[in-house]
């Protein structure tokens, strides 16, 4: 399985391409770059080293957030311009959510990410074995608010 994945809502864009469940190769800027210079650089990078990149893709993962809206515009756009011609498949990626699977299994986890001016995004999943469920929808809250969640 070969797939990119492209996320551009939070403090560092990246593009990064999988094969076989491996990561082969990750491009990263901070954000105060352009989003949309940045992304058409790394990809004309990528498919220098990699000619065949879009030939063989089972599909783009895209970060949809929570975080910064322009760039989550930005990448979602970029994305949408790079599947039309080939009809690439496209999985949208909840950046909390992405961040709880990590967690260990058989236990709520809670994600907090600092959303600036005084608030926080916040979610509360739950992580079975073979599943995980969303207890709390992401939100924005204060620091007082997800002290008390």
């Amino acid at each position: 399985m070969r797939y990119l994945a492209v996320s551009s809502s939070q403090k560092r864009a990246s593009i990064s391409f999988f094969a076989n469940s491996k990561l082969i190769l990750n491009i990263e800027a901070e954000r105060d770059i352009q989003p949309s210079q940045w992304f058409s650089s790394a990809i004309l990078l990528l498919t220098k080293i990699y000619d065949d990149l879009f030939k063989n893709l089972n599909f783009i993962a895209i970060d949809i957030g929570p975080g910064s809206f322009t760039g989550i515009k930005v990448g979602l756009a970029f994305v949408k311009g790079l599947v039309q011609k080939d009809n690439i498949p496209v999985v949208c990626v909840n950046s909390l959510e992405a961040n709880a699977v990590l967690g260990p299994e058989n236990t709520k986890i809670a994600v907090v990410k600092n959303a600036r001016r005084g608030l926080y995004y916040f979610a509360l999943y739950e992580k079975g074995i073979s599943h995980m469920e969303n207890i709390t929808e992401p939100m924005a809250l204060t620091k007082e608010k997800v002290i008390e969640n």
